[in-house]
């Protein structure tokens, strides 16, 4: 029991420090991410939106995965233009007992020119 405590304990910190991690550059992407649909112009779908909605605890590794969709503008936009893509930040974290000294190890985004991703989940494999 006293090992699950420090497990949930940690995961917690960690999580605490994704959220701030991504409150720091929250403000450039306020907009909810909506996604096009390729067979209609006209149609949009729920890409998600900014809010951590899962998370992953490798205890082997002691590290955190989390991810979310936001709105990324990758380029050259050669069919649509200027499109705003629904993209994936993902989040690699070292969660520490202390909140203090839990660190986002790295951090990236996934995604392509004129291609929409949402509701993202990352996890480790065998290899790490």
């Amino acid at each position: 029991m006293m090992m699950r405590t420090r497990v949930l304990a940690a995961v917690g910190a960690a999580v605490a420090v994704a959220v701030a991690a991504f409150a720091s550059t929250a403000a450039s992407q306020n907009a909810r991410p909506a996604a096009d649909d390729p067979n209609d112009a006209d149609l949009w779908w729920d890409a998600g939106d900014h809010r951590f909605i899962n998370a992953f605890y490798d205890a082997d590794r002691n590290q955190l995965f989390t991810a979310h969709t936001v709105f990324r503008d990758f380029q050259p936009d050669t069919v649509t233009g200027a499109y705003p893509e629904a993209a994936v930040r993902w989040y690699e974290i070292d969660p520490a007992a202390m909140l203090k000294n839990t660190v986002v190890a790295r951090r990236g985004i996934v995604g392509a020119p004129e291609v929409d991703v949402g509701w993202p989940t990352v996890a480790t494999d065998s290899t790490g």
